[in-house]
């Protein structure tokens, strides 16, 4: 699309936001806590006659705690309550259509004294995206965090890595901080958790390599002294692994000192079996690899900040986070056979180990506030430094006896300096969001090669990137009665420098302009709810993948990065719809350059080298259904859902577009205290990108929770994959290369997490990090 033509669209459709305000009177106004300033989504407002107080008009806020009322008469004529669970009510006199903040105290009720005599509607839309009320549902009661967000739809959850349907993976924001480790997502209790929103279609002040956004905002009672919580995380699957994490909050009047520390020893288990297939004119080889395979790591992340609240309306603060990889290591044992034309060429055993170890220090500050009715600021700086290095060294006994030897090393260091400005105003009954982005990335990766005895075709190198960004972003949000919508723009400059062994590279050193635009359309009733959104985005390469040197990572086998890897373009167009218990969601996507990771090369004539390559275009499309119910103590949730590519790659050109099918079923019982559950999961066999999964897959996962202490110890134990019955067989071909995995990952496994709080409040601290840059070192 050219851009001139693209703008004149947004001109038009912005004006159209803006003439549709002059029909009607419209209310309008944002609710927040009083204590911590942060928005109250889910607050019901009522509009009622001032003579009377007989019902006009009701409202729910939304995400960011915003409102906005229809009335037909004169401003004055009428009163607006304000109510929130575990909250004063508010009721006040409306003195113009626009009422700028309303604060709501919390109540000295517990919650437990709180009935809730009507069902409410656990899911429901809102601002791009499905919200989920956790406080009215039995989803509070589920133990965690975690386990709340694997009940959630079209939310896909693989023990602890989770996807959104048709979107990829989201970045995690609690109570509008961005989540940076998943420890957070695992010591949450399911009962300080108010609300999470799965949002589909991000806006302009998100980056735009972002496709979704889960936000989650937890509901708590604040106190004074010290509180904190003791969180321990346990898995066993023939290895023992752990996760451990305290933290501590200080509170006195406006200020808050936090701490926490964290502990891992993590272990990582596989078996496989992998088989090299190479196609020439006369030859058909097969290298076929059996590895027995144990790697673990362990680290430790101690954090320390600040926060200050200054009024009601204003608040900084300030955080440091230590990273410390103490160990990163692994053991690999290998058999490898060499057929060719189905007689021995060869074989050999193959030992690896490898160690290595990585330090970081990250440093967030912070101000946000509410500066007049017609302004609120939120600004975040970052620094981050990093560094790693390891080391491998690999021993291959050939077949006369004789041992080769191969010891190669890498290092990698990063720093990187972001600011980000995000301002809000009120304007023509809707919401106008603007800001800017900057930051200045330094990267540099090494490898070398400390021995080798005979294995050909190791590439050291030494690559520097460089990079400056900077962004700005706009953004119009407004409801028209039943109508809403939004539209957005974001423009980034990009200027990269590359060197290569100390030499500039021209080709790869060069500079972007783009403009991201965003539009999503609203409509709610009574009896549904739908939206359709359009967004564009770009996925960058990481780092690490535009390194140009070759690592030997076995006989026969190698990995290397690409210095011409192109960014991805995407463009999605997103329908959702909601109706009583169903929930319907269909993503299409279109690609510009799409890169995938690992993609098999012919090197050597006789080995193969993964590489991360770009391919022209291609589309996929997702179509997912979910319904959720509840009978008695039974909950069940049921999702089928469907993922096709249209993807055309390689020499000669083969075809990726098998669909793959998917089914869940989720079963929840609430048995007094106790919640018990059975979850099953099954896949087709089909393509998932360029990979194909050879075999139809399914698994079943059983959980068992329950809340002791008054709701201050959490304790659950989950087993996952009962059966033993996923399958992780997939292959990639390209360009008669074709690599075929059979792996086992030991997925059966039992978990057990334990979560201990005293004196628990809500941690005030509201910065987030100002670039996803921090992704990419």
């Amino acid at each position: 699309m050219k851009t001139s033509y693209l703008k004149k669209v947004l001109f038009n459709l912005f004006l159209l936001c803006c003439t549709s305000s002059m029909i009607g009177q419209t209310i309008t106004g944002k609710v927040i806590d009083t204590e911590s300033s942060e928005p109250l989504a889910f607050a019901n407002v009522i509009l009622l006659n001032s003579v009377d107080s007989t019902f006009i008009a009701g409202s729910i806020t939304d995400d960011n705690g915003s409102f906005s009322l229809k009335a037909s008469n004169a401003t004055e004529n009428y009163l607006i309550r304000v109510q929130y669970v575990g909250y004063e009510a508010l009721t006040l006199r409306v003195g113009s259509a626009n009422l700028g903040i309303l604060s709501l105290s919390p109540s000295q009720t517990t919650l437990k004294e709180v009935q809730i005599t009507a069902s409410a509607k656990t899911f429901r839309m809102e601002n791009g995206g499905i919200s989920a009320d956790i406080q009215n549902s039995r989803l509070k009661d589920m133990g965690s965090l975690s386990d709340v967000l694997g009940q959630l739809p079209f939310i896909l959850k693989d023990q602890d890595n989770y996807t959104v349907f048709g979107k990829g993976t989201p970045v995690f924001y609690i109570n509008n901080r961005l989540v940076r480790n998943n420890i957070e997502i695992q010591k949450i209790s399911s009962k300080d958790i108010k609300n999470v929103t799965i949002i589909t279609s991000p806006g302009t002040e998100y980056d735009s390599s972002v496709n979704a956004v889960i936000k989650i905002e937890t509901i708590r009672p604040v106190g004074e002294g010290i509180s904190g919580d003791i969180f321990t995380y346990n898995r066993y699957n023939s290895k023992l692994s752990t996760l451990n994490n305290v933290s501590l909050n200080y509170r006195k009047e406006n200020l808050d000192i936090f701490g926490s520390f964290g502990y891992a020893d993590m272990s990582f288990p596989k078996d496989r079996i992998i088989t090299n297939s190479i196609l020439t004119n006369s030859s058909v080889t097969n290298i076929g690899t059996q590895s027995k395979e144990k790697d673990s790591f362990r680290h430790i992340i101690p954090q320390i900040g600040f926060n200050y609240m200054i009024d009601k309306n204003h608040s900084f603060g300030g955080k440091y986070e230590y990273y410390n990889q103490l160990n990163l290591s692994g053991k690999h044992n290998q058999y490898i056979e060499v057929l060719k034309n189905n007689l021995k060429e060869n074989e050999l055993h193959s030992d690896k180990c490898y160690d290595g170890s990585s330090k970081s220090h990250y440093v967030n500050v912070y101000y946000t506030g509410i500066l007049s009715k017609w302004l609120s600021m939120k600004v975040d700086i970052d620094y981050k430094t990093a560094s790693n290095e390891n080391g491998t060294d690999i021993n291959n006994l050939l077949e006369n006896g004789t041992i080769e030897k191969v010891a190669t090393s890498n290092t990698a260091s990063s720093d990187l300096y972001a600011a980000k400005i995000v301002l809000t105003t009120p304007i023509w009954d809707g919401n106008l969001v603007y800001g800017a982005e900057i930051s200045h990335t330094k990267n540099r990766q090494d490898s070398y090669v400390i021995e080798n005895e005979g294995a050909p075709g190791i590439i050291p190198s030494s690559n520097d990137v460089n990079q400056n960004l900077i962004a700005g972003f706009l953004s119009f949000e407004k409801s028209f009665g039943q109508l809403s919508g939004d539209i957005g723009l974001r423009f980034e400059n990009i200027s990269s420098e590359y060197i290569q062994n100390g030499n500039k590279i021209q080709e790869q050193s060069k500079d972007y302009q783009n403009l991201f635009p965003s539009i999503r359309l609203s409509y709610k009733h009574d009896k549904f709810q739908t939206e359709l959104s359009y967004r564009y985005t770009i996925r960058r390469p990481s780092y690490s993948d535009l390194r140009s040197g070759i690592v030997y990572l076995a006989p026969y086998s190698y990995f290397s990065g690409n210095p011409l890897l192109q960014p991805t373009y995407q463009q999605s167009l997103t329908f959702t719809l909601m109706w009583q218990k169903f929930t319907f969601m269909t993503v299409y996507s279109h690609y510009k350059d799409r890169f995938f990771e690992m993609i098999p090369q012919l090197y050597l004539e006789n080995s193969i080298l993964l590489k991360p390559v770009n391919f022209d275009k291609s589309q996929q499309l997702s179509i997912s259904l979910n319904y959720s119910s509840t009978v008695g103590i039974w909950n069940p949730n049921i999702e089928i859902g469907m993922e096709k590519g249209f993807i055309k790659f390689g020499t000669p050109s083969l075809t990726y577009n098998e669909p793959i099918f998917k089914a869940s079923l989720r079963n929840n019982l609430k048995i007094k205290e106790w919640q018990v559950g059975c979850d099953i999961h099954g896949r087709t066999r089909g393509n998932r990108g360029l990979e194909y999964l050879e075999k139809s897959s399914w698994n079943t996962n059983i959980y068992i929770s329950k809340s002791f202490l008054k709701g201050n110890l959490s304790v659950n134990v989950t087993a996952n994959d009962i059966f033993n019955t996923i399958d992780d067989k997939m292959s990639i071909a390209n360009n008669n290369v074709n690599v075929y995995y059979d792996n086992s990952m030991y997925r059966r496994n039992v978990q057990l997490t334990v979560t201990y709080r005293f004196n628990t409040s809500k941690n005030r601290y509201k910065g987030n990090r100002a670039s996803n840059e921090l992704d990419r070192l």
